[in-house]
């Protein structure tokens, strides 16, 4: 069985529950879908603050880098925007590609 309970707003209440004693959250968006950073800023941030505190570490990861190059210029996230949303966010970034391992 799967349940997928994090993207339902009717779902906070359970979810809020699995946020204390977190030691860190990771927040990924797409790379290639500035749209899932809009909302990692405007709703899983201020949920994480709101249910876990501002002490607990949240990092930002970037995925999908490896589509970077064939996205269009609207499609994609840059390097120096995502940058800026984890220093707002977090003290660092990261980013991430499976077909690139580091």
């Amino acid at each position: 069985m799967f349940i997928c309970l994090w993207r339902e707003e009717d779902y906070v209440n359970v979810r809020c529950l699995s946020y204390p004693n977190t030691d860190v959250f990771l927040l990924c968006f797409s790379l290639v879908d500035p749209k899932s950073l809009i909302v990692c800023q405007t709703v899983w941030l201020p949920e994480i603050r709101k249910y876990a505190g501002d002490n607990v570490p949240v990092l930002l990861v970037g995925t999908k880098e490896d589509l970077m190059e064939s996205a269009n210029e609207k499609q994609r996230v840059t390097f120096d925007t995502a940058r800026k949303a984890a220093h707002e966010l977090a003290p660092s970034e990261h980013s991430c590609s499976l077909s690139n391992p580091p």
